[in-house]
């Protein structure tokens, strides 16, 4: 958010309001994490997940609370396990920001994937299969999803109700 921008913000009556240091802490932010095994991962979205869950109720995002929580979990295993191969010394980048909407993004030192071409797992014998729905879950739950870097940037963004 540009030095510009937050000083076009408003408080609910109409005047012009500027940014505390502490609301400006909950606006943007990032974690780097490194999920050491598969045990590891669910801690490893809690610390991401309390980093954000305050300031998502306070903006007006409180009715997408499960969706975020969920899209974040899945794109947070997805790095680690397909992205970074379950590398204990490769690092997984989570970073979040308020505007108008909600987004977050998460990075990998994967090798990236083909992000244009994959399967529906809502097609064939992959309607049974054990695994291979995260991204389907993730393109679901929220109202963009694109990738850079050759698919090891994933950006995840969420409209408010």
């Amino acid at each position: 958010m540009t030095a510009a921008s937050l000083r076009d913000m408003s408080n609910h009556d109409g005047n012009p309001s500027f940014t505390s240091p502490e609301e400006l802490a909950t606006m943007a932010g990032e974690a780097t994490v490194y999920p050491g095994n598969f045990r590891d991962i669910d801690a490893v979205v809690d610390n991401c997940w309390n980093r954000i869950v305050e300031a998502i109720g306070q903006r007006g995002f409180g009715a997408l609370a499960s969706n975020i929580h969920m899209a974040m979990a899945e794109a947070i295993i997805n790095a680690w396990k397909h992205g970074n191969r379950r590398k204990q010394n490769q690092p997984i980048v989570f970073r979040w920001h308020f505007n108008h909407n909600f987004t977050f993004e998460v990075l990998d030192k994967g090798p990236g994937f083909d992000y244009h071409n994959l399967p529906d797992p809502t097609k064939g014998e992959l309607k049974t299969a054990e695994n291979g729905r995260g991204i389907f879950i993730i393109r679901t739950l929220a109202n963009a999803v694109q990738w850079r870097d050759k698919g090891r940037h994933l950006i995840v963004t969420f409209a408010p109700r």
